[in-house]
């Protein structure tokens, strides 16, 4: 017995939204489907206040769809659809958009899910053209091509992610610490910020490095936290905060 559903955005949508939540004027660039999804997520997302006016409709894409099956509090299953984008005429629509934003922003995320946005070409306009006019670049990534990213001003990747980009195991803070200086110093990052789950945060910049618990609560469904931490850090610093206080 199915006794309801739910829709939520997800990925870059749900960065916006959390960041629009927290009291940001947020604008999402990225391509959808030209689909029912495609449709329901556009709605989803306005309705919680973010403008959709840069987002491409694609006919050839399909709109990145996650199923998830629960019962209670558990996750049992998740149906995923999607096809991702390759499509070198969308990236130039994509960076036109960038550019085109950029001189009106504060902020700028990067949040990248492996799904053909966030290729090269478009991070290098996003973190390039951020840079011209002095605007921070928050960077969640993706697989480990961070070259990419260099030149931003943030990147928070969680504890595989990291591992997979240094080439060790991370076990706990210090091991993470290790991770971050590395991370920042072969890719030309300002900040790296690795999150640990249970385990908090390490903040590692040129000339400082820390850790930031956690409070520990029962937690049953953890999607969407890196999401929440991205959209934090993109929000404070926006507004002038230090990333310490972001």
């Amino acid at each position: 017995l199915v006794r309801r559903t739910f829709v939520r955005p997800g990925g870059a949508a749900n960065v916006a939204v959390n960041m629009t939540a927290m009291g940001g004027v947020t604008t999402l660039v990225a391509a959808i489907g030209d689909d029912a999804a495609g449709r329901e997520l556009r709605d989803a997302v306005e309705q919680d206040g973010v403008s959709c006016g840069m987002l491409m409709a694609m006919p050839s894409v399909t709109t990145t769809v996650k199923t998830r099956l629960l019962a209670g509090h558990a996750q049992l299953s998740r149906f995923d659809q999607e096809s991702p984008l390759d499509a070198p005429a969308v990236t130039g629509e994509l960076v036109g958009r960038v550019n085109a934003l950029l001189p009106r922003a504060q902020v700028a995320v990067i949040s990248d899910y492996a799904k053909g946005v966030c290729n090269r070409d478009v991070c290098r306009a996003v973190i390039d053209g951020a840079e011209r006019l002095g605007i921070p670049v928050v960077v969640d990534p993706k697989g480990t091509d961070f070259a990419r990213y260099a030149g931003a001003a943030v990147i928070t990747p969680n504890r595989s992610e990291a591992a997979a980009v240094v080439g060790f195991a991370i076990r706990d803070p210090d091991d993470a610490i290790r991770a971050a200086r590395s991370i920042r110093d072969r890719f030309g990052i300002g900040a790296a910020v690795v999150t640990l789950g249970e385990q908090g945060m390490v903040v590692v910049t040129a000339g400082d490095a820390s850790v930031i618990p956690t409070q520990a609560r029962q937690v049953f469904d953890v999607t969407g936290a890196g999401d929440c931490a991205v959209a934090t850090l993109a929000v404070a610093l926006g507004r002038g905060r230090s990333l310490g206080e972001a």
